[in-house]
């Protein structure tokens, strides 16, 4: 939003706060406040467009992880096999930049079952 001068104008804004301001002020909220305050906002967002027909997208992303982060486990990763490896699953409203969701999934190791 900070760049974007035509939807800033288009929703009447004079000024947008920064990154930093509005991170200092969701810690301060209570975890479960903060999620369902953003929740509201973000249905206000995309109620209106429910009425009309639209394509979920759904997009997959594996993010190779380095260190000891947490839920890091070895999982299917094409990039670099034997990696430890989060899942990222994005939920988008397609043609209107609208995420709707991501969950951050940790893998489970897909073993093939030997014969034998």
């Amino acid at each position: 939003m900070r760049g974007d001068t035509v939807n800033t104008k288009l929703l009447g804004m004079n000024k947008v706060i920064s990154d930093d301001s509005a991170i200092r002020a969701l810690k301060r909220m209570d975890e479960a406040s903060a999620i369902a305050w953003l929740q509201t906002h973000l249905q206000s967002c995309y109620e209106p467009l429910l009425s009309t027909p639209w394509i979920l997208d759904v997009d997959v992303t594996v993010k190779p992880l380095y260190g000891h982060q947490e839920g890091a486990k070895v999982g299917y990763n094409p990039h670099k096999p034997g990696r430890p490896s989060h899942t990222y699953h994005s939920y988008i409203m397609a043609n209107t930049r609208l995420v709707l969701e991501v969950e951050v999934l940790y893998p489970t190791l897909i073993r093939e079952a030997v014969p034998g």
